[in-house]
């Protein structure tokens, strides 16, 4: 496809690629699917736009019957927890952690944003054990994480750094995935090497190093070795980074499953688009500490700057405000 950035979107409206329309502005999609007579010069190409349009729709467009899926409150106990955190790396140097305490119980699907240099990684990390704080516990389903055994813990979590390079230490693919079962212990390791290859679609890359594959199919790549291990804690560090828009929608129905199956995810992101779709909790960073710990319905909408391009538009329209595009089409 070649042209113009609305002649393309509504080219690839028309003929329906699904291939291509993840690439597709959220706010272009909302306008093509309910103007009632789009017009490809009118096709919104930024929030200001998006406005616009709402605004001149009126009364045209009318709320739905939507029931929001309630809130349910998960009463099971921490699987992990902060208390009065404090770190810094060097004495001389300035505290990264301060005073944080957050909990994270088991089934959460947490999402953890904020700034640049507000300490989430650091958190990560500490959450880990790679990090110890000078002040605060750590602790994993009750018990201090210093004082776990390797198997009581590093057993039972799995990380996956902004970079999945540093996961890899073996040639192939599939030698790395045999050397977790190896390690792990795995009961029918080989049948769940299978399992993973085709629940990925990373199959025809068992043999190719990891470094040959690109950095979409490398992530998937680590996340299926790890998981041979069956974790009970999946921490990412920005998981999206450098993905394209079908790569990061691949992502997050896997990681979906997952959820669904069971794992506690914990997330660090700068992608509040992907937080505002998956997550199930989220907690704002600011200055080394934890200042909200919220739904992302709560944390995100009303936000003017952390949150969605389709909750921007749609705050003060013709229409609820609303999270993601899903969200916006039915109301």
């Amino acid at each position: 496809y070649q042209g113009v950035s609305r002649q393309i979107i509504d080219q690839l409206s028309r003929v329906g690629d699904e291939q291509f329309t993840p690439y597709l502005p959220s706010i272009s999609r909302f306008y093509l699917e309910k103007e009632p007579d789009p017009q490809v010069e009118n096709i919104p190409l930024t929030v200001k736009e998006s406005k616009a349009w709402l605004a001149s729709l009126g009364n045209a467009l009318k709320e739905s019957e939507f029931n929001s899926t309630a809130v349910i409150t998960n009463q099971k106990e921490p699987i992990i927890e902060l208390k009065d955190v404090y770190f810094q790396y060097e004495r001389d140097f300035p505290l990264v952690l301060k005073k944080l305490s957050i909990r994270i119980k088991q089934g959460d699907y947490y999402a953890i944003v904020g700034g640049n240099g507000s300490g989430k990684t650091t958190l990560l990390k500490t959450c880990l054990g790679i990090t110890r704080p000078q002040r605060g516990t750590v602790h994993f389903r009750g018990r201090k994480i210093a004082k776990l055994k390797e198997n009581e813990f590093y057993h039972k979590i799995a990380y996956l750094p902004q970079n999945p390079r540093t996961y890899f230490i073996q040639d192939t693919i599939e030698k790395e995935m045999l050397g977790v079962i190896e390690h792990h212990k795995v009961d029918n390791g080989l049948e769940k090497v299978e399992k993973m290859l085709e629940m990925f679609k990373i199959a025809h890359l068992r043999h190719q190093h990891p470094y040959d594959c690109s950095g979409g199919e490398m992530q998937k790549a680590a996340l299926a070795s790890m998981l041979l291990g069956s974790p009970e804690v999946l921490f990412m560090d920005e998981p999206t980074k450098g993905l394209d828009p079908v790569s990061k929608r691949q992502l997050s129905l896997i990681l979906n499953q997952l959820h669904q199956a069971g794992l506690t995810i914990v997330m660090v992101t700068h992608d509040i688009e992907f937080a505002a779709q998956n997550a199930s909790n989220s907690a704002m960073m600011f200055d080394g500490g934890i200042t909200v710990d919220a739904t992302p319905d709560e944390l995100f909408k009303g936000n003017h700057f952390y949150t969605t391009a389709i909750s921007r538009a749609t705050q003060n329209s013709s229409i609820p405000e609303a999270l993601t595009l899903e969200e916006a089409l039915k109301r």
